[in-house]
């Protein structure tokens, strides 16, 4: 297991933003709390190979996958003061462990959910959601699944994973889980979608670990031209990349170490 250590001096960020929920007259606050992670932010909580986070502002609120440990998820989640209780919606990026490994103890302590996952889903892991007490729901496309949060729906080939894209009144917020589709594939699709939309935040796992520095650069400058303000790579992104994008986002990069709350 590898785990990376993020210095963090504090760990609720407030990168400026408000949320519209729905109709236009009300602004709300979002959260983005990461919950799991390999990248460290607060010492107090567990860490394995994975990504989750918690969202909260929307009509329901979100896990955003759950990483490779149900034991590790559960007890971050009590740590940070989130009830499993609460928690109504479940996106799964995509099949993987690391990304899918906890659900079946959260489940244990909250079967009562819609679970999005994509139709490629191996059958036998929809029927285990459904044996288990929640509803499955499958994507295949792009699609609003609740008012101001929309998936990507599957990009990639040999690997399908959907991206997690918020809507906000000032603009839209895109969390990945390890983009093997590429990262700057998953910002263009949000960006064909919203063409109009500001690209405030995009956060998550960019699956840069043995990508050569060159490469990772032009994969940062590149998302700066297609307008990404603020970036918070983390999981399987890899430490030397992340060093990249700090270089050259400046002080629009953004630690996002397990235990980080983004508020918009």
């Amino acid at each position: 297991m590898i785990l990376m250590k993020s210095v963090i001096t504090a760990f609720f960020v407030s990168v400026g933003f408000l949320l519209a929920s729905g109709p236009q007259e009300e602004v709300k606050a979002v959260r983005v709390t990461i919950v799991f992670n390999n990248v460290i932010g607060r010492e107090d909580l567990g860490y394995g190979w994975g990504m989750a986070a918690y969202v909260e502002g929307y009509e329901k609120k979100i896990l955003f996958d759950t990483g490779d440990n149900g034991t590790i998820l559960l007890k971050n989640l009590q740590k940070l003061g989130i009830k499993p209780e609460d928690i109504d919606f479940v996106f799964l990026s995509h099949a993987h462990e690391d990304h899918t490994g906890g659900l079946w103890s959260f489940l244990r302590e909250k079967s009562d959910v819609t679970v999005c996952l994509l139709r490629s889903f191996p059958a036998s892991f929809k029927a285990r959601v459904k044996e288990m007490g929640a509803t499955v729901l499958e994507v295949d496309e792009p699609v609003e699944l609740l008012p101001g949060v929309w998936t990507t729906g599957p990009l990639g080939e040999a690997i399908e994973e959907q991206s997690l894209i918020l809507r906000t009144q000032e603009g839209i917020l895109i969390l990945t889980g390890c983009s093997h589709p590429g990262i700057t594939n998953i910002v263009k699709k949000a960006r064909e979608l919203f063409p109009e939309d500001r690209l405030l935040f995009v956060t998550g796992g960019f699956h840069l670990l043995s990508t050569p520095r060159g490469i990772v650069r032009r994969i940062a400058e590149e998302l700066k031209q297609l307008g990404v303000e603020k970036i918070g790579p983390s999981h399987c992104t890899g430490e030397e990349a992340r060093e990249i994008f700090r270089e050259v986002f400046g002080e629009n990069f953004v630690e996002a170490g397990a235990g980080t709350v983004f508020s918009f």
